[in-house]
C-alpha cells in the first residue's frame, strides 16, 4: 500500500529585504480530521482490531519512509496524523522533524510529553527509535481509546512508564 501526499501548489510570500529570504507556502489537500478527533467520533466499542491494524500499518509505512530517507519526525501523536474520509492516514506537522546524521546533536525538547520515549525523557542520545516508541503509544491509544501514559511532567511521565 503506497501512500502519497500531493502538493497542490506553492505560493510565494514577501521577500524579506534585509535577509533576502523568500517565504514559500506549501499548499496541501484539506483533510477534515486528525486521528485524535477520528477516535473521539468513533462509536463504542471503538475500533475493530482490523481497523487498528490498518491504521498502524499506514503509520508505520509512513515512518519507515521517513527513516529510510534519514528523517526523524520527533512529534508523532494522534493530533499530527490526518485521516481522510476514505480512511487514508497521512503524517503531518514536520515542524520538529530533522534529517538524521550519526554525529548530529539532537535537542531533548521534542515529542509531546505523553508520546516521548524514555531516552528523550532521560536526556540521553536518541535516534529513529523515538518515532517507534511514539507509534507504540499511539497503537495502545487506538485500542484503549485513551492515552497510555498521561504524565504531567517529565518525572511523572517516566514514573508512569516504569510502573
Amino acid at each position: 500500500m503506497e501512500q502519497k501526499l500531493w502538493l497542490l501548489d506553492i505560493c510565494h510570500g514577501q521577500r524579506m529585504e534585509k535577509d533576502q529570504q523568500l517565504t514559500l507556502f506549501l499548499v496541501f489537500e484539506h483533510v477534515d480530521q486528525d486521528l485524535a478527533s477520528y477516535l473521539e467520533n468513533c462509536p463504542p466499542p471503538g475500533l475493530s482490531e482490523g481497523k487498528v491494524k490498518d491504521i498502524m500499518f499506514q503509520i508505520l509505512c509512513g515512518v519507515d519512509f521517513l527513516h529510510s530517507h534519514r528523517i526523524v519526525h520527533r512529534d508523532l501523536k494522534p493530533q499530527n496524523l490526518l485521516v481522510t474520509g476514505s480512511g487514508q492516514v497521512k503524517l503531518a506537522d514536520f515542524g520538529l522533524a530533522k534529517t538524521y546524521d550519526f554525529e548530529m546533536r539532537l535537542t531533548s525538547v521534542v515529542v509531546t510529553l505523553w508520546y516521548r520515549s524514555p531516552e528523550v525523557l532521560l536526556g540521553l542520545p536518541y535516534a529513529t527509535p523515538v518515532d517507534i516508541w511514539s507509534c507504540g503509544c499511539i497503537m495502545a491509544e487506538l485500542f484503549r481509546r485513551s492515552p497510555l501514559f498521561c504524565g504531567t511532567s517529565e518525572g511523572d511521565q517516566l514514573d508512569r512508564i516504569f510502573q
